[in-house]
């Protein structure tokens, strides 16, 4: 079996927040510097959300990110070294998420948001973020001081057949990067006030509508960006792989395969973040 199957056998099981393993404020979850926004606009909200007074219409399902317009497309070359180092991986991680910087930059903007991008944090297994541990992941997305941290010793790779993980390390940093979007909209913080004090069962409906979103979000950025990114081909067949994946038992908190290859291949296709409103969804497209 292809290493990029086993790898997301244990990677779309965990549980909310980026690596699918991301915890935002306390909630773990699966999934470079740059200077301030030249616009002023609004500072991004804090994990525990400036957003607390917002209506949910306002925060969620008419978040003016959806009316931003197709994702910027921007030029990509990533190191082609083998992804067998944390030294190798960290710099392909380190060049993608300023191309995602560059991408995203824009759109934020033009939500009335202001922009500051994530930090990228190259890391062991079981390291402890200001936003907790998230036991188990292979990567997560930590609003408390908005990093991505990737678990290198998960991804590394000698397999002379790089494709694979290029794809893989590819999408989960996308993925990751949208719960950045999330957090710098508001989205993040609201999901956070919203759920608090909610467990368990009770909390995975929210929270697949999160991650779902998120992933969709991963997917703007490489429908957008196909070309600099050279999705086509065995490239594009692995990405599509990737997309086909989700919750097979317990917890279901990232969303069905059916649910991600519908809400991924919309906005695969559109490049827009309109494609991932998950909040005005019915359950039936969020399972």
């Amino acid at each position: 079996m292809p290493r990029l199957l086993v790898l997301l056998a244990a990677v779309l099981t965990l549980a909310g927040c980026g690596a699918n393993a991301e915890p935002t404020q306390a909630i773990p979850s699966s999934s470079p510097s740059a200077t301030a926004s030249a616009t002023p606009t609004t500072p991004p909200p804090s994990s525990k959300a400036s957003t607390v007074s917002t209506s949910v219409d306002e925060t969620l399902v008419r978040n003016r990110l959806y009316s931003t317009g197709r994702l910027a497309r921007t030029s990509c070359t990533l190191p082609t070294k083998r992804l067998a180092t944390k030294t190798a991986i960290s710099r392909y991680s380190t060049v993608l998420v300023a191309c995602l910087n560059r991408a995203w930059r824009p759109s934020i903007e033009r939500s009335g948001n202001y922009f500051a991008p994530p930090t990228v944090q190259i890391v062991e297994a079981d390291h402890v973020s200001p936003c907790g541990q998230a036991d188990d992941a292979s990567a997560f997305y930590c609003s408390e001081n908005s990093a991505i941290y990737l678990d290198w010793e998960y991804y590394a790779d000698e397999d002379p057949d790089q494709t694979p993980i290029r794809i893989e390390v590819l999408d989960v940093l996308a993925h990751e990067y949208g719960h950045h979007v999330q957090h710098l909209t508001g989205i993040l913080g609201f999901f956070d006030s919203r759920t608090d004090g909610l467990s368990g069962k009770a909390l995975w409906p929210d929270t697949r509508r999160m991650e779902l979103q998120a992933t969709c979000l991963g997917a703007v950025f490489q429908g957008a960006n196909r070309r600099t990114l050279n999705l086509t081909g065995e490239r594009l067949v692995y990405f599509s792989i990737l997309q086909e994946q989700g919750d097979e038992e317990p917890p279901f908190d990232h969303g069905s395969p059916e649910s991600n290859e519908a809400w991924t291949g919309a906005a695969f296709a559109s490049g827009d973040p309109k494609s991932c409103n998950t909040w005005t969804a019915p359950a039936a497209k969020v399972s």
